[in-house]
């Protein structure tokens, strides 16, 4: 409270009417706060209806600031002490501070208990306190109304979202862009390509106190020249801005960078676009519409023509996967198998409360009561890739990767079968005898072209999940339940009595094999 600068009431609130454009007094600093009227933040049913604003300490009352031109007041210093501007609280750590300001308050007019939500820090659990920063920000809108255009650009657009429900959700993001903060204060990533100059004759000489002093240049060297033009037949230091660009703003240049820009390289032209970029759809503002805006502005055109934006993974009950319930599901401990007690041991070497570790290893007693049985990375692939035709979740069913482990054995039983059905001597055709051939060998060869049609056209489509249907429909229910028993009989005593059909079988089988396990190996990988 000691950066309030004003007061809020709702316009329509009758128990304030007779406060419109007058002050109250701050009981610390005498400081005049306007009481003004705002129907954004206040609600007249909650509380008071009356609340204090802190425009330089909470991200609400920073837009009530910005709206009502208020007056922006940090408190803090950066090692969490009250400064100067904290009156008699000045030089006390935040905590010592507001103990201090509790008692002050009940030996002037008291005080009541309030409940407040506190942000608190997800590394540290420690308190967080918002505050105002000198940053650097990019201007957005002519780059996001370009970014708006080219994936509403007609019927054939530059940029295509697969599934194309996101394209709303692109364009509700851009149409209300605002400027990017880039900038982060962090102890390491992308330095900020910007250096200050200090003057020997400037009167402050704090980073930062005069804007124009600010050169941005691609490397020191460079740096230093445009300085030395600027403020020619001047003494100066320059020193390099302490802060770190934004990652989404280093990730963004990625599809630039990773190709040799900002230099001319073959590898960019040749390879600028890329045809699909495949990422969640949680980040497709955070990421890729950074991407594309930067793109644009730098490449001269997008970075790619698809977007794919899978679903995000859920547990089974379609919770969201956090450590406190303990329904984080960690795809090695899928891919390898892990006991409970090793699910356990992964709860307690995290961060957790004792309460937390109660609760999230209740869950997952619940949930995995004999650990998780060890799936191998295919069962798991293919699993998910069936999952993507749940709309922009994925419910994780263990038990259905499970399931698909069990089928790829299966699947693996079945090519050994076929390969032990091969002789030592035996030699592929080079055109299968389809004439001679028996009806169960062309029905399976004319249901596999069947297969690898709609596969490769779900492929293509990225489709994920009808491809995927398709493979597991055709392997379970075609080859295996119906081919597989049919030439059996062909394979059964000397070999003389079926020796034409068994040649067939050994052909067909030789040829779908290689077909079938070429066309599903994105999706699963068997080798012999």
């Amino acid at each position: 409270m000691l950066g309030d600068t004003a007061v809020a009431i709702h316009p329509e609130d009758p128990r304030y009417s007779h406060l419109h454009g007058k002050f109250a007094i701050h009981p610390f600093n005498g400081r005049k706060l306007p009481i003004i009227c705002d129907a954004i933040l206040v609600d007249r049913n909650f509380g008071t209806g009356a609340v204090k604003i802190t425009p330089a300490h909470d991200p609400n009352d920073f837009d009530v600031g910005k709206r009502h031109d208020l007056e922006f007041i940090n408190i803090f210093t950066d090692d969490g002490k009250i400064n100067s501007l904290g009156s008699e609280f000045a030089g006390m750590p935040r905590f010592e501070a507001r103990e201090a300001v509790k008692e002050a308050l009940q030996k002037k007019r008291g005080a009541k208990t309030n409940e407040m939500r506190l942000g608190l820090s997800s590394r540290s659990n420690d308190v967080v306190e918002p505050m105002i920063k000198p940053q650097w920000f990019v201007n957005c809108h002519s780059m996001a109304k370009q970014a708006l255009e080219v994936a509403m650009d007609g019927e054939i657009p530059r940029l295509e979202f697969i599934p194309k429900q996101y394209l709303a959700e692109w364009k509700r993001w851009l149409e209300n862009i605002r400027d990017w903060c880039i900038s982060r204060q962090l102890w390491w990533g992308h330095r900020i390509p910007a250096w200050y100059v200090t003057l020997d004759d400037d009167e402050m000489k704090e980073i930062g106190s005069y804007l124009d002093h600010w050169v941005v240049a691609r490397n020191e060297e460079d740096a230093l020249a445009e300085a030395s033009q600027k403020f020619s037949g001047k003494r100066f230091q320059m020193i390099q801005d302490p802060d770190v660009l934004d990652t989404w703003f280093s990730s963004g240049l990625f599809p630039l960078s990773v190709l040799g820009w900002p230099d001319d390289t073959d590898d960019l032209r040749a390879f600028y676009p890329t045809s699909v970029l495949e990422t969640g759809h949680d980040i497709l503002f955070f990421w890729v519409a950074r991407m594309v805006m930067l793109g644009i502005k730098l490449g001269g055109d997008v970075p790619f023509r698809k977007v794919y934006l899978h679903p995000m993974i859920r547990d089974a009950h379609g919770r969201k996967m956090s450590k406190s319930l303990g329904n984080v599901v960690d795809p090695l401990e899928v891919i390898n198998g892990v006991s409970l007690e090793g699910l356990h041991k992964r709860l307690e070497e995290g961060n957790l409360d004792p309460k937390e570790l109660d609760v999230a290893k209740a869950g997952q007693k619940l949930d995995f009561p004999n650990g998780i049985a060890e799936c191998g990375a295919d069962a798991l692939r293919f699993a998910l890739v069936s999952y993507t035709a749940q709309s922009d979740k994925i419910n994780l069913d263990i038990l259905r990767v499970v399931g698909y482990r069990q089928w790829c054995n299966k699947l693996w039983n079945a090519v050994r079968f076929a390969m032990s059905k091969l002789d030592t001597d035996y030699t592929p055709p080079l055109t299968l005898p389809l004439e001679a051939m028996p009806l169960s060998c062309k029905w399976i060869l004319s249901v596999l072209n069947k297969a690898i049609f709609k596969t490769v056209s779900a492929m293509n489509s990225l489709e994920f999940s009808d491809a995927a249907s398709t493979v597991y429909s055709w392997w379970q229910y075609q080859f295996c339940d119906v081919f597989i028993e049919a030439i059996k009989p062909y394979f059964s005593g000397d070999g003389s009595t079926f020796a034409a059909e068994r040649s067939s079988a050994q052909d067909t089988l030789w040829d779908m094999s290689g077909q079938w396990i070429a066309i599903a190996s994105p999706l699963y990988a068997i080798c012999y």
